[in-house]
């Protein structure tokens, strides 16, 4: 067993830890949102260099009339396109980076009750136990707490 004042500096690191990796998926989802901006982007322009090369192409007004319209209907299938794949992606990223964030919290979280049980107070973190939120479920308040809350309030307790 640790001596207690090596607590708050255990502590210091697992939070420095937890910011750490949260910062890395921030980070990692900037950059799968930047890289799929960048292809959409790069799309584009591919797109336009095609509609460019199609109005020198035109050998008649006819043609070079009905580009808008062809124009038009081909652009809004690709937009739904890109809509429904931003749309995959964001549903994708979010639910990776909810199970990386409960991975990192869970990790904090053995980190704390580890540094916790080097200084000795191991029995002082009762709230990391799984069973910790049914103890205090179907209780009444007790008695302290109506006159707390008519404090609270601004009313006395009487």
């Amino acid at each position: 067993m640790n001596s207690p004042a090596a607590l708050p500096f255990a502590l210091y690191r697992a939070n420095l830890a937890l910011q750490a990796r949260i910062g890395e998926l921030v980070q990692a989802g900037s950059r799968h949102w930047f890289e799929f901006g960048q292809r959409l982007v790069d799309d584009g322009l591919v797109e336009n260099q095609a509609e460019l090369d199609q109005i020198l192409r035109a050998q008649d007004w006819q043609k070079l009339a009905a580009l808008p319209a062809d124009t038009f209907w081909r652009q809004m299938q690709q937009r739904f396109g890109d809509q429904q794949a931003a749309a995959q992606i964001a549903v994708a990223t979010q639910s990776q980076f909810a199970r990386d964030l409960q991975d990192a919290v869970v990790s904090w979280q053995h980190d704390v009750i580890e540094a916790m049980d080097d200084a000795g107070l191991g029995q002082a973190v009762p709230a990391f136990d799984p069973d910790w939120p049914t103890l205090s479920t179907g209780h009444p308040p007790t008695p302290a707490a109506p006159a707390q809350r008519a404090r609270a309030g601004g009313e006395s307790a009487t």
